[in-house]
């Protein structure tokens, strides 16, 4: 009889395009079928597979992209987003969000305007043709300024002024939840 081959928390964590934060969460709030080996949590693709085809007991994630070019904002951002459960990518600019949002499109984006390679305008302009109903929040120094003037055409969106702490993000984003629009495209695909 073959062994089955187990799944570590990472393993599962890439196959779900998570933080292994996030699916820690999930097992000790029972919401993913999970065995502790030797103290480090095993998952059976199986099971897993199975979870998630049957996507009833999938915990209801919300995917959020932090689009900014300032390496120090973005971390702090990520973690107190991701220690409320959202899973959360980064970009770096806008081209590198287009890229994030054409593999996965998140269900929130906090963009700053002022960055290198395709500033927030740009990108804005770009996200609103492709994805209209994409929640969006700027967060900039700069919110009377051309770069501010050459986002409203592209409007809704709620407009916070740096700098700001991390909970004044996480505030913003839990106002804007309920009148997201899921986008199209799961972030779980069951094993092959």
């Amino acid at each position: 009889m073959d062994k089955e081959q187990y799944l570590t928390l990472k393993e599962t964590a890439e196959f779900f395009r998570v933080q292994p934060l996030t699916v820690r969460r999930w097992v000790l709030a029972g919401k993913i079928p999970a065995i502790k080996v030797q103290g480090q949590w095993r998952f059976s693709p199986r099971e897993i597979n199975n979870w998630a085809r049957k996507g009833s007991n999938q915990p209801e994630e919300w995917r959020i992209l932090i689009v900014d070019d300032d390496d120090q904002i973005r971390p702090a951002w990520r973690r107190v987003l991701e220690r409320e459960g959202y899973i959360v990518r980064e970009a770096q600019n806008g081209r590198e969000a287009l890229d994030r949002i054409n593999d996965n499109p998140p269900d929130i984006m906090l963009l700053d305007l002022d960055m290198p390679v395709m500033n927030g305008p740009e990108t804005l302009n770009i996200v609103r043709q492709r994805y209209p109903d994409l929640a969006v929040i700027v967060i900039t120094a700069f919110g009377n300024s051309n770069l501010m003037e050459e986002a409203m055409p592209h409007a809704p969106f709620t407009v916070l002024n740096k700098p700001c702490l991390p909970n004044a993000v996480l505030k913003a984003v839990k106002q804007t939840l309920p009148s997201v629009k899921r986008q199209s495209g799961s972030p779980i695909n069951p094993i092959q």
